[in-house]
């Protein structure tokens, strides 16, 4: 009988970790596109508030450079 062998395979905590760190970024470049000038004013309103929700999640908080994310939100506003 023949099988493959698969090298390098992740445990399932890693691929646990790796999707929830891509959620949170994708949760957060959908947030922060909807603070651009172009975005209609509620829009605009709407991310600042869920992005504001979204940095009271621990979790966030720590899969997240707060410094970096400030720096984000400050040009996206400018």
């Amino acid at each position: 009988q023949l099988y493959t062998v698969v090298r390098n395979v992740r445990q399932a905590h890693e691929c646990q970790d790796h999707g929830e760190n891509q959620q949170i970024d994708d949760d957060l470049e959908f947030l922060l596109d909807g603070l651009k000038p172009r975005e209609a004013t509620s829009s605009r309103y709407l991310s600042a508030v869920s992005l504001a929700k979204k940095c009271t999640n621990p979790t966030f908080r720590l899969v997240r450079n707060v410094h970096l994310l400030h720096n984000q939100v400050n040009e996206t506003l400018v």
